[in-house]
């Protein structure tokens, strides 16, 4: 009985989850319906609704029958052709969901290369330099040995008259 909620929970959360995604995002959709899911999922995840999380499994479990019961009740009160065009959209990969994700992903590559181009650490993580040569060949030493980026000239305006 157990192995057959987790698989309930494992088929049905992912699935209703990126529906109700989909269906959030949609203007055919009304506001006080994505209100109402909104507000049910601040509930059961509100620090403030203490359920018996005390007990270990069961007040995930308690969290995780909310949130789909939560989901179901929403994708159940949406009009059923806009759900079974949003259903579609998942199944062939082009759903808002899909779009999102990827554009995600280009924005932190796009960051991860911007770091990794100025030679800046993650935060906590280094002291901003990629080693020994960090920076050779890619930037000039400003005043006060500090490496400036790519194509900025951190000279003064007293070192260009000297030079």
């Amino acid at each position: 009985m157990f192995s057959r909620l987790l698989a309930v929970f494992a088929r049905d959360l992912p699935h209703f989850g990126e529906l109700a995604y989909c269906l959030m995002k949609d203007p055919r959709i009304s506001l006080p319906k994505k209100m109402a899911l909104a507000a049910t999922l601040a509930a059961i995840y509100s620090p403030f609704v203490d359920l018996p999380a005390s007990l270990p499994l069961v007040g995930e479990l308690d969290v995780l029958a909310l949130t789909l019961l939560a989901l179901k009740l929403f994708v159940s009160s949406c009009p059923r052709d806009v759900v079974a065009f949003h259903e579609q959209q998942l199944a062939s990969g082009q759903s808002s969901l899909h779009m999102d994700l990827d554009h995600g992903g280009q924005m932190a590559r796009q960051f991860w290369e911007s770091w990794r181009h100025h030679g800046m650490a993650w935060p906590g993580h280094g002291s901003g330099s990629r080693g020994k040569n960090a920076g050779a060949g890619d930037g000039a030493q400003g005043e006060g040995g500090q490496q400036s980026a790519p194509g900025v000239d951190n000279s003064s305006s007293k070192d260009k008259a000297a030079g």
